[in-house]
């Protein structure tokens, strides 16, 4: 997306908001999501919504027609790319992206608006919330990454994130070709540019399509691992991690000691990158999540970052 795509700023009124939803065959999640936007735009006379549908079959897209959304049918292969049709497809001032399974709270473009017009020049929204209903999975992950309180952040989700359409259009929009982590792209060129990354927890909204099984989490970070930067501090751990976990193997078949000596030693390799990184996800954290399954969590995710590194190796060969 280049900056000669813009439309001319006249043609925006200077409060307008478009919502831009990405979906895909995400209709069971999506239904209390548009039931939430519809909800809002009763009492807001000055928001559209657009839904960017990638060639769902399960109905998602007319159900969206059905709330009164404008829907686009997109080829685009990312979420980035689905993202940056429905800015194009749009004149609003400002533009907002909600995910078809991120549930906003009454009240909400409310508050937003409120909080773009005093932070212009700025990304603004909010990490997620929990949904009402959650398992151990999504709970500990959620108490381990969740920054609270109002400021500066170095990146926002993309599923609820919000800023203006020339500040979009200046940054060239989302990276279409990123399979994932295109929202700390863009976050991190906003900061290069000057601008500021801002977290507002009234503007919050829950994720309804958090993985609910350990199994579902791990495939999930190996998805948002093929996204990660190689040489991240989370893309060095993972490294770390599998290096101690086969130094670790091997000694447990090479080595002479007794048994129960060997096992220690094998456990203690194979823990020390988890339980450093549960050590520091705590810091100052005034609620501590569960030690054992926050653990769990950690080794589920630093092997899907380490295999998403290795698919990535592969691929750019």
């Amino acid at each position: 997306m280049s900056s000669s795509d813009q439309a001319p700023e006249s043609q925006h009124s200077n409060n307008s908001i478009c919502i831009v939803v990405p979906t895909h065959n995400r209709i069971g999640l999506a239904a209390p999501v548009f039931t939430a936007l519809k909800q809002e735009l009763a009492v807001d006379g000055n928001t559209e919504v657009v839904v960017v549908d990638q060639h769902s079959n399960d109905g998602v897209d007319a159900m969206a027609a059905e709330c009164g959304f404008t829907v686009i049918r997109s080829n685009a292969a990312t979420a980035g790319g689905l993202r940056n049709e429905g800015v194009a497809a749009s004149q609003s001032h400002w533009v907002v992206f909600i995910d078809s399974d991120v549930l906003i709270s009454h009240g909400y473009l409310m508050r937003l608006r409120s909080r773009l017009t005093t932070n212009k020049d700025a990304i603004i929204g909010c990490n997620y919330g929990l949904p009402q209903s959650t398992t151990w999975t999504e709970r500990n992950w959620h108490a381990l990454t969740y920054t609270s309180g109002t400021g500066e952040r170095r990146w926002l989700n993309a599923g609820n994130m919000a800023l203006s359409r020339k500040l979009f259009m200046e940054l060239g929009g989302f990276n279409g070709s990123l399979s994932s982590g295109e929202d700390t792209d863009l976050c991190s060129r906003a900061i290069d540019r000057g601008a500021r990354v801002l977290q507002f927890e009234d503007v919050t909204a829950a994720h309804l399509g958090n993985p609910k099984s350990i199994v579902s989490f791990f495939q999930k970070q190996l998805w948002h691992g093929q996204g990660a930067h190689i040489g991240n501090r989370n893309s060095l751990a993972a490294i770390a991690h599998m290096g101690l976990v086969i130094i670790g193997l091997y000694f447990s078949f090479r080595s002479t000691k007794s048994p129960l000596l060997t096992i220690a030693i094998v456990l203690v390799l194979t823990q020390i990158i988890p339980t450093a990184a549960y050590f520091v996800a705590i810091k100052n954290k005034s609620i501590l999540p569960n030690p054992f399954q926050s653990i769990a969590n950690l080794h589920a995710y630093f092997f899907a970052r380490f295999m998403a590194l290795v698919y990535r190796s592969g691929v750019q060969r």
